[in-house]
């Protein structure tokens, strides 16, 4: 199985833009860092536009 680096990185910085325990952000900094590590150097802006993307399309649905 080929792990899907760039997909896990989405899910992680995602998770990150929520309401986060004290305590847990700085753990999903440092697993975003270490998934980054195996991405291209322009990979991480990619996903982060994906994830603000989502981020829109989402909230948008859930405000009245």
């Amino acid at each position: 199985m080929k792990l899907d680096y760039a997909h896990a990185y989405f899910w992680i910085d995602l998770a990150a833009q929520g309401k986060v325990e004290e305590g847990k952000q700085e753990g999903l900094g440092k697993a975003r860092d270490a998934v980054a590590s195996n991405l291209t150097a322009e990979e991480p802006s990619q996903v982060q536009e994906r994830v603000r993307t989502w981020l829109q399309a989402h909230t948008a649905q859930t405000m009245p």
